[in-house]
């Protein structure tokens, strides 16, 4: 905790460049979304060409944001 400075900080990291749909399965970006816990943060970087569908409100609901970037 010293590092933090007495914050609990938590944090998760998931890296893909391109991913192959499943049936069944979501996109890493849907799932990031439905993970996020309240006021919590994702942050993209360098997305590949598929679109992914992303529930907005979701974010809204608990106060999260998205930060994107090329």
């Amino acid at each position: 905790m010293e590092i933090t400075h007495g914050e609990a900080w938590i944090a998760s990291s998931s890296a893909w460049a391109h991913y192959h749909e499943l049936p069944g399965r979501e996109a890493p970006l849907q799932q990031a979304v439905k993970m996020i816990r309240t006021a919590g943060r994702i942050v993209t970087a360098g997305l590949g060409e598929q679109l992914s569908a992303v529930h907005f409100k979701t974010l809204v609901i608990k106060e999260a944001m998205m930060i994107a970037s090329a």
